[in-house]
């Protein structure tokens, strides 16, 4: 064998050990990036400045980021609620649910809307809401944007889906917004 040959054959072992190594790390990427939760699978997370905590339970997820000025959470969770004779009577309930979760703090605006959304009826639900207790630190507004919905096939099972902004500024920034809309883009619902 040729110096040449032996080169050229060390260069290709090279090219395809390094082909090798990269697909293994992008399979070893899309591996982390999928969640279950209950029964929703997640095929896209927020940026890596999040920190994720996931429960015993498997049945909630959440990304937290924080600041001096602000902080925020995208969570999804399911639970076990009674099963609605009519998407009626979910909406009714949906819309005091998430009254309930708010009732601490001063309404700014709350906004519904009832959507198809993958395939199921859910709830969608903006609002920004004031904190009294914490009119004298940067994160006196809570904005939140999200989902409550009735999965396909599940049952009895309700899944929430939302983005929660803590800040001095009524508003949730674009870019917050813009990562849970692509996360959530990307759910899927699984059966039961």
């Amino acid at each position: 064998m040729t110096k040449f040959n032996v080169i050229l054959l060390v260069s290709l072992i090279s090219i395809l050990g390094c082909k090798r190594t990269s697909e293994v790390k992008n399979n070893s990427n899309s591996v982390e990036e999928l969640h279950t939760v209950g029964y929703i699978k997640l095929n896209k997370i927020p940026n890596s400045t999040y920190m994720i905590n996931k429960s015993k339970d498997n049945n909630t997820i959440s990304f937290n980021k924080s600041s001096e000025n602000s902080s925020t959470t995208i969570s999804i969770r399911t639970f076990d609620q009674r099963k609605f004779s009519n998407r009626k009577e979910f909406v009714s309930f949906a819309e005091s649910y998430m009254e309930n979760q708010m009732k601490l703090y001063e309404i700014k605006s709350l906004h519904y809307d009832v959507v198809g959304f993958k395939s199921t009826t859910c709830l969608k639900f903006d609002g920004t809401f004031r904190d009294s207790t914490n009119q004298n630190t940067n994160k006196e507004y809570i904005a939140q944007e999200g989902y409550l919905c009735l999965p396909p096939e599940n049952g009895s099972k309700i899944a929430e889906i939302k983005v929660v902004h803590f800040s001095n500024e009524r508003l949730m920034p674009d870019d917050v917004i813009y990562e849970f809309q692509n996360m959530v883009e990307k759910l899927e619902f699984t059966k039961n």
